[in-house]
């Protein structure tokens, strides 16, 4: 044996620049052995302390080298380009050139210890400096771009923001921290789900970390959405925590209940500006081959939607029909206000309406009052709305097919003030003279009937009454006014709205108005508004409103002069004097009925969608999204679809419809939705095929007993595979997101924009791209105007009767599908 080829432990330990224990500990896990033990010690060679120091130099090599790689060539730096400058680069590049030569200096050293065998014990640790020299450089340059680039959690997130939470105490564990954010903001732009449920915490290192939105401190979509965020280091210093958002198709993130940990306050919490990943609106499509390899599958997504719908349940079985019916509203916000419709009979109806109901989109229903009908003909239908918001259009149902239905139409509960005359109620009227109520119908033959108290409140209402002359008379007539009557030229300053015959005769009626300014009628003096028919009904209406005073004669204007008056106002009938006007013996007036209601001078307008059963599929209209799907582009695929549904707009999960093979022409599809028939039928979705008129799929979920139920994504999925190769296909690739609208009319890059290098050389063959985005009109609802072409020939005649008597000049053929709202017809054009 040669001496000086073996150590003892201590001096091994000194060789390694360690402490005999930790030499120990080393021993004890295996990593050192010794090469002769005695009875009274241990030695060990210097070749095996020697290769042991190599072994680790080697691991803490190949460890910063991967992470150095990773920077400069990974998503963390170097495709994300948060190196932003060549300088960044070429330190690391330099440093991993330092490292590749340590196998060489390794290499060398290998031979200077087989030649000198290690004469000097402490040989080694200059050379455990100059690995220090060269690794803490290199270490500090990549410790520092870690600390300022996280990886993207998640590219379905189209947002984050930076939180710096710092902490000027010691380091702390496992405690909650609270941030207050302005979702309302977010959320009003379109970045953020209404329920905040697309929100998600990471930390630097993208772990995803609890939270839970104390919803009695500060709600969601607020100006301060109270987080609170589960994090399990929180450093001396500064700790980074990121915010993500704007993912449609999320489910909903946050923790059922509060967490038990304590809170932890940050000496300040400081947010950045928000940063922008990428997310879909706009996409390449590009048309590939690929070369024939064997088993090969592709699954793709073709988005068709990504907003929320609700499909509301039917309001009664016993109801077999609806429609819906959109009020819109081009003025200011109104509520409890009544729009009139008028209802064709339709043969799923009882012929006297008797089953008419009226419910908005959640089951309430609305009051009406069916004005007048003839049966099995049409009915106009009085209803009350609660709320038509500022320029927008408002859904609401009509149901019908109920033959065991009795009618609920209630004037009281529709209008501000109601009066039938189905009897004389002395609690609300009083009179001055002879006056009676026969047939429904209150006659007053002399004097004046006047309210008991007020029936409205100027400006912002119309009174309306059905009433007649019977015959020429003196004065009488319909009146409304800060009083019980007002004297002969307003001599006493009163706010007045009236109308009433011309003296001894029908063929003229005076419109008087006045705003109580002035000892007269300063808005209308004797306005002649056109005569009457002796003994016939007509709908005579007063209204006030912010600039105008108006009178109207079955719902048309008659005159509205400036001016407007506020006050509360009584109306009554016959001698313009009411209260006082005792026993004159005006013309005599009847009144069927008289009602008080809202009143605006741009009345909101509605339209009637097609009818549905309680089976049908909602919406009846394609609003939800429209794609176009090719097969020719997708060679051997299986087509699914997907849909993201929720039973109570809270918890959403996937749910996918059985393969159908891919249509054999190009269609286009939409979806559809419909609730739970409490018996035997789950929620479903439904494929809709816009080109055939029919559902090609449908996804179920839920029960059956869920009859409100939500969808806020649909897809196709197409899976292409082939045990010999996959040779066409189509792939989309998104380049923009969310625009929510846009003034200009010349190109302008988006807000959130996505930057796509594409480069046609990387496709084998060369592949045909196409653009395409989904928009949608600012309008609501779009206005569209065609025109069909009848006639395209000259055509001359004489005759004052229609000609030809054939369809020789032109027929065409209108299909009312195509067209929301119309009827197939069959048309041919007469000069």
């Amino acid at each position: 044996m040669i001496q000086n080829e073996y150590i003892t432990s201590s001096e091994a330990a000194k060789l390694l620049g360690i402490s005999l224990s930790s030499f120990y500990r080393l021993e004890r896990k295996g990593y050192i052995s010794p090469a002769e033990v005695t009875k009274y010690r241990k030695v060990y060679t210097k070749k095996s302390i020697v290769e042991l120091a190599k072994r680790y130099v080697q691991e803490q090599e190949e460890r910063h080298k991967e992470t150095a790689i990773k920077r400069i060539q990974g998503s963390y730096l170097y495709k994300r380009s948060y190196l932003n400058n060549d300088d960044d680069v070429t330190q690391i590049k330099t440093g991993l050139e330092i490292s590749k030569k340590f196998k060489h200096i390794l290499s060398q050293l290998r031979t200077l210890l087989h030649n000198t065998r290690l004469r000097s014990r402490r040989s080694i640790l200059p050379f455990a400096v100059g690995i220090l020299l060269i690794f803490i450089p290199l270490a500090v340059l990549v410790t520092r771009h870690a600390t300022e680039v996280s990886a993207w959690y998640d590219d379905n997130w189209n947002y984050r923001v930076k939180y710096t939470i710092s902490n000027s105490g010691s380091a702390d564990a496992d405690k909650k921290v609270k941030f207050d954010i302005d979702t309302e903001t977010i959320i009003t732009d379109g970045k953020l789900q209404t329920d905040c449920g697309d929100s998600r915490f990471t930390d630097i290192n993208g772990q995803i970390l609890d939270y839970y939105i104390d919803t009695v401190g500060g709600a969601c979509n607020t100006s301060s959405t109270d987080y609170y965020v589960l994090v399990p280091t929180i450093n001396s210093g500064d700790t980074i925590i990121y915010h993500y958002y704007g993912s449609p198709y999320a489910n909903n993130g946050t923790k059922e209940s509060q967490f038990s940990q304590a809170t932890f306050s940050p000496t300040s919490l400081n947010a950045a500006s928000a940063e922008t990943g990428k997310g879909p609106v706009a996409y390449w499509k590009l048309d590939e081959g690929y070369d024939k390899k064997a088993d090969t599958k592709i699954e793709q997504q073709i988005e068709i939607m990504d907003q929320v719908y609700a499909s509301t349940d039917w309001w009664n079985d016993s109801w077999t029909r609806r429609q819906q019916i959109n009020i819109t509203n081009s003025g200011s916000e109104l509520t409890n206000y009544q729009i009139m419709l008028t209802i064709t009979y339709d043969t799923d109806m009882q012929a006297d309406f008797d089953d008419l109901r009226f419910t908005d989109t959640s089951n309430t229903e609305h009051d009406y009052w069916i004005e007048e009908k003839t049966d099995g003909v049409t009915a106009k239908v009085w209803v009350e709305l609660s709320t038509l918001p500022t320029s927008a259009t408002t859904q609401f149902y009509m149901y019908y097919g109920n033959s065991e239905a009795t009618s609920e139409s209630s004037g009281t509960d529709t209008f501000v003030f109601y009066e039938p005359f189905d009897t004389y109620n002395s609690s609300v009227w009083a009179g001055t003279g002879d006056y009676n109520v026969t047939d429904g119908v209150l006659r007053v033959n002399t004097g004046a009937v006047y309210s008991l108290d007020t029936t409205g409140s100027q400006p912002g209402y119309i009174t309306e009454s059905r009433m007649k002359w019977y015959a020429s008379g003196g004065v009488a007539g319909f009146h409304t006014a800060d009083a019980q009557g007002y004297q002969s030229g307003n001599a006493g300053s009163n706010k007045v709205a009236s109308l009433m015959n011309a003296t001894n005769q029908l063929g003229a009626v005076w419109f008087y108005a006045a705003d109580g300014t002035t000892t007269s009628y300063n808005i209308a003096n004797g306005t002649n508004v056109g005569g009457v028919t002796a003994d016939t009904y007509y709908v005579y209406g007063l209204a006030v409103t912010d600039s105008q005073v108006q009178i109207l004669r079955d719902r048309g204007i008659l005159a509205q002069p400036s001016g407007t008056w506020t006050a509360p106002f009584y109306t009554y009938y016959g001698y313009f004097t009411g209260i006082n006007a005792g026993g004159t013996n005006p013309a005599d007036v009847g009144i069927d009925w008289v009602i008080v209601r809202k009143y605006v001078s741009t009345i909101p307008t509605s339209t009637f969608e097609i009818e549905n059963s309680v089976s049908d599929y909602q919406p009846s209209d394609n609003r939800l999204g429209i794609i176009q799907f090719d097969p020719s582009k997708y060679s051997g695929s299986t087509v699914y679809f997907e849909v993201n549904a929720s039973t109570n707009a809270s918890t959403w999960s996937l749910s996918r419809s059985e393969a159908f093979t891919a249509p054999g022409t190009t269609k286009e599809y939409t979806v559809r939705l419909k609730a739970g028939d409490t018996s035997s039928n789950s929620p479903t979705a439904g494929l809709y095929n816009i080109t055939d008129d029919n559902t090609d799929a449908t996804a179920t979920f839920g029960t059956v007993n869920d009859q409100t139920v939500y969808i806020k994504g649909a897809r196709l999925i197409v899976v292409q595979s082939s045990p010999t190769g996959i040779t066409n296909t189509q792939t989309n690739i998104e380049v923009g997101t969310n625009q929510n609208t846009t003034t200009y009319t010349s190109y302008q890059p988006l807000t959130d924009k996505k930057i796509y290098n594409y480069n046609s050389s990387g496709f084998n063959p060369a592949p045909t791209t196409y653009f395409e985005a989904s928009v949608k009109s600012k309008s609501d609802p779009p206005a569209i105007e065609q025109q069909i072409n009848v006639l395209n020939q000259e055509f001359l005649v004489t005759s004052t009767t229609y000609t030809p008597t054939d369809n020789s000049l032109g027929i065409i053929h209108w299909d009312a599908n195509k067209y929301t709202g119309t009827q197939e017809q069959q048309y041919i054009l007469k000069p």
